[in-house]
């Protein structure tokens, strides 16, 4: 069995992502996830959805999470990368020359979006 492709970021995410703040939910040992949120509060949720393409994924914002679809979490980690990183023709990134794709991982009890370099 494949892994699922990497869900794409379509162009102007970056640009919506960079005009919300990041909203801590939980912190273990090695991270802090938490969602995005407007400055007045309200909650963005991160989900993945269908892409332009047959077979694709791509990430998109949205207000209330569609029946069917799982809101994404992300760690401060990968929300600061974000900030910082420009859009790649594939749907990845690129922050400071090292491309990453935003990978969608469930981890046993949450969905989380994680920055995963590429080789």
């Amino acid at each position: 069995m494949t892994d699922p492709p990497d869900p794409a970021l379509p162009p102007g995410l970056l640009d919506a992502i960079a005009k919300l703040l990041f909203r801590l939910l939980d912190r273990d040992a090695t991270r802090e996830l938490g969602e995005l949120a407007t400055p007045d509060g309200a909650s963005m949720h991160l989900v993945a959805t269908s892409g332009g393409a047959p077979g694709s994924i791509q990430w998109s914002l949205a207000e209330r999470v569609p029946a069917g679809v799982a809101a994404y979490r992300l760690s401060r980690t990968t929300y600061d990368l974000l900030l910082r990183a420009s859009a790649a023709a594939e749907g990845g990134i690129v922050a400071n020359g090292t491309r990453f794709h935003l990978r969608a991982i469930w981890d046993g009890t949450r969905h989380v979006a994680d920055a995963v370099q590429v080789a």
